[in-house]
């Protein structure tokens, strides 16, 4: 038996992000030619996360969404599919 609640909203904290956005995001970083490094400074985001979320190994927050469509040239579709699976109400994603 399916679980309803994973069809509905396939993104799920924890889950992988689509290798689409995720290809996104990692070409928007391309045409900026800046390291995920000095992105990283840029933001207050750790590398290693912003290295997950090209990878598609984690699912951004709101936050994240908004930090990286101000600072990447994030294509407006892949924007907005982020802004609809982005996790709600998760704070871990910015440096202490």
């Amino acid at each position: 038996m399916s679980d309803p609640v994973a069809t509905t909203y396939p993104w799920q904290p924890g889950r992988s992000l689509d290798p689409e956005l995720a290809q996104a995001i990692k070409e928007a970083k391309l045409e900026t030619r800046a390291s995920w490094r000095k992105v990283a400074r840029h933001t207050g985001l750790s590398h290693s996360y912003l290295v997950q979320l090209s990878n598609g190994q984690r699912v951004p927050s709101i936050r994240t969404v908004e930090i990286l469509a101000r600072v990447l040239p994030i294509e407006e579709w892949a924007v907005e599919q982020l802004r609809e699976v982005a996790v709600v109400g998760r704070g871990r994603d910015r440096r202490d």
